[in-house]
């Protein structure tokens, strides 16, 4: 019978490679996409970028759900500033929306990036933008 650190020590290298490949999108992990973004960004390849961060907030996405936290807003934010940008302002507010409902309505701390997704949602209502 295999020890109990044994099992916990396999048990959290599953885990790893569960987690890495839940971050894993078009082959490579997702926090290394951003010099292609910005590459897109300078040529004005907008639709390549709305599809990969598209991609890449899926696997955040994926990753709230295997560890219990809610996604990092910064790519969800990347993708609305986008269409602001685009002026495509319902998308902006869907993107900032989806991100605010992964967080935890029983969560009481103050986020800053929440409060930011919060506001600029209160703005675009404010002027009927949405």
């Amino acid at each position: 019978m295999p020890e109990a650190e044994d099992v916990d020590e396999l048990i959290a290298i599953i885990n790893m490679e569960e987690c890495y490949r839940r971050r894993t999108v078009r082959g490579r992990d997702l926090n290394d996409w951003h010099l292609q973004l910005e590459a897109w960004r300078r040529i004005g390849n907008f639709e390549a970028m709305l599809q990969l961060l598209g991609e890449i907030i899926v696997a955040t996405e994926q990753l709230e759900q295997y560890d219990d936290r809610e996604p990092q807003p910064y790519w969800h934010e990347q993708k609305a500033k986008l269409h602001r940008k685009r002026h495509e302002y319902q998308e902006e507010a869907a993107v900032l929306a989806l991100w605010l409902a992964h967080w935890p309505l029983e969560r009481d701390r103050f986020d800053q990036a929440r409060e930011r997704i919060v506001a600029r949602l209160a703005e675009l209502h404010r002027e009927a933008l949405v």
